[in-house]
């Protein structure tokens, strides 16, 4: 069998092995088990980032997962990229819906909560980028860089549920592709993802209202998706996509 086959076959394995960690969260209400939603999530989608991670490092692709030119200040500015955005789609969403502020306030008070935010902001970015724009990504690449971004956006987009999660997700999922394939790594992706589920607990806290909100953070967003990505420009791609 060749390289080719071979790497397809592993990244099939991988898909699959993502599909059961989502699949994998409804087995406890199927059998009527008492295990709390978000630690069993986590476990389960920790477990099979592994399995992604071993994937990616089987495969073309393996270079996505060094550092490569990406330097500490280059992850701070993703980070604040990911803040920025969470920011200016809550604002958005609240000026839409007519809400007085432009999130949700849910600072942890327990291990409940405590588990929720790690799970969403170390555990899920990870598990969702090695998924999408590690795996997926690099495979749909083998069409066209524009086919594999537009791909991986609407399939992230499509396991958000409501309208504005998904239609965030559409526009953060094809940012994210973009950056992989403009960076040549996962980790500014990474850290964009956890700044944006970080900040998605306490946007409500901000004192401003959602029209100032949506006037202050879109411009700036579209600010950093220019500085950072410069979306316009042939620029250099990633070869191993």
């Amino acid at each position: 069998m060749n390289d080719r086959a071979e790497i397809a076959k592993t990244d099939i394995f991988a898909i699959v092995a993502a599909a059961f960690a989502y699949a994998a969260t409804l087995i406890p209400a199927a059998f009527g088990m008492q295990i709390p939603a978000i630690p069993w999530r986590a476990l389960i989608r920790a477990a099979v980032s592994a399995i992604l991670f071993i994937s990616i490092r089987k495969s073309k692709a393996s270079r996505l997962l060094a550092p490569r030119e990406t330097t500490p200040l280059a992850l701070m500015l993703f980070v604040l990229f990911g803040i920025i955005a969470q920011l200016a789609a809550s604002s958005i969403h609240a000026l839409a819906c007519g809400a007085n502020e432009i999130g949700v306030r849910a600072a942890p008070t327990d291990a409940l909560s405590w588990a929720t935010l790690a799970s969403a902001v170390i555990v899920t970015p990870i598990f969702e980028e090695l998924l999408f724009r590690g795996v997926m990504l690099s495979l749909f690449s083998r069409i066209s860089s524009v086919f594999a971004a537009v791909a991986t956006s609407l399939a992230f987009a499509l396991i958000h549920a409501g309208t504005a999660a998904r239609c965030a997700a559409l526009v953060c999922g094809f940012i994210l592709a973009l950056t992989v394939i403009r960076k040549g790594s996962l980790l500014p992706a990474i850290a964009f993802h956890a700044a944006f589920n970080l900040a998605s607990f306490f946007a409500g806290y901000l004192p401003l209202s959602p029209a100032v909100g949506a006037s202050v953070f879109t411009p700036i967003f579209l600010g950093l998706i220019f500085t950072l990505l410069n979306p316009l420009s042939k620029g250099r791609k990633n070869e191993t996509l």
